[in-house]
């Protein structure tokens, strides 16, 4: 349990499947936690500063499947396209609410609202799935050729 302490502060190290999830989870409901406690304005803060364990989380499970943490760039590059679009589509409509929304504009965000959710939660089951370097996609761990298996004599 000591790894659900300091997993969110230094992308070092490795995580495991199951640690990986559950800090996921635990992330996401301190972010629900804010999200209904202190209404949007604080809210955009706490998400902004749940960012960095949120990188450290993901980098420390990317070093346990034996890839480097800069891959959780590309997932979040494509997060921030979407999430512009989907700014630039809200704009006009909390700047002139009484104007008719732009149909392009409205279409243009809830395609781009959409890849996001595809991207951020298809990363996250890509990470939560992929097993751990040196183990089976069973969980199971691998053997190195001729090794003896756990608990086997030498007079079987």
């Amino acid at each position: 349990m000591g790894w659900l302490l300091y997993a969110p502060v230094l992308p070092l190290g490795r995580l495991h499947r199951l640690a990986f999830v559950a800090s996921c989870l635990v992330l996401t409901g301190i972010a629900g936690v804010a999200l209904f406690a202190v209404g949007p304005p604080m809210c955009y803060i706490c998400a902004a500063i749940l960012l960095w364990p949120q990188f450290c989380i993901q980098a420390r499970r990317l070093h346990d499947i034996g890839a480097s943490a800069l891959w959780s760039l590309l997932p979040w590059s494509v997060e921030a396209v979407c999430l512009t679009m989907v700014a630039v589509s809200l704009a006009p409509m909390l700047t002139h609410p009484q104007s008719p929304p732009d149909p392009g504009l409205a279409v243009m965000g809830t395609v781009a609202g959409g890849v996001w959710l595809l991207v951020a939660f298809g990363f996250f089951v890509f990470l939560a799935v992929r097993p751990s370097k040196g183990e089976t996609p069973r969980g199971e761990p691998t053997l190195a050729p001729g090794a003896p298996l756990v608990g086997a004599t030498a007079d079987r």
